[in-house]
């Protein structure tokens, strides 16, 4: 995941964060489902997947402790 990514997703709001998270699960899910049919042939994209998940997460986490306090 780029520099430029991470900020991108540091400095969307909670709703656009909970957004982007779902549509990246989607595409986490179906790049899974293709895997498992045989049809997906560059497994890395799964990878970079699970850390845009994770990344997105982590920022979500921190502007709810934000909310929070």
């Amino acid at each position: 995941m780029k520099r430029n990514e991470k900020k991108e997703l540091h400095d969307m709001s909670q709703e656009e964060l909970i957004k982007r998270l779902h549509e990246v699960k989607k595409e986490y899910f179906d790049l899974r489902m293709e895997k498992e049919q045989g049809r997906l042939k560059n497994t890395s994209n799964l990878t970079l997947l699970r850390k845009k998940i994770a990344v997105a997460k982590t920022f979500l986490k921190e502007k709810e402790g934000i909310e929070h306090a």
